[in-house]
């Protein structure tokens, strides 16, 4: 760790940011892994999967309501990735999307 900081003090403020956001994220996908990584997690993502819209068709009418169905779909399956894909592809992926 004491190493990590004083990698970080030589690099310039904008690759200090980004070195810092890729280790603020691995540390959060290490959380989310220990989360529902376990047993009782694996349960607790299927009933989120399952109550969030995930393996059923949204139904069109009230746009809003569609529109908010859609969100607790994206949630869940935003967790979903966090705890099953591998760090360094998520890291890869943020890359490509930063300007």
């Amino acid at each position: 760790m004491i190493m990590l900081e004083a990698f970080l003090k030589m690099l310039g403020t904008g690759q200090k940011n980004k070195v810092q956001e890729q280790k603020d994220l691995v540390n959060k996908l290490q959380r989310y892994k220990a989360v529902f990584g376990s047993p009782d997690g694996e349960l607790v993502l299927a009933d989120i999967l399952k109550n969030n819209f995930v393996f059923d068709a949204i139904e069109v009418g009230n746009p809003n309501i569609t529109a908010f169905r859609e969100g607790q779909r994206y949630a869940a399956l935003s967790i979903f990735r966090a705890v099953h894909k591998d760090q360094n592809e998520i890291l890869k992926q943020k890359d490509e999307t930063t300007p």
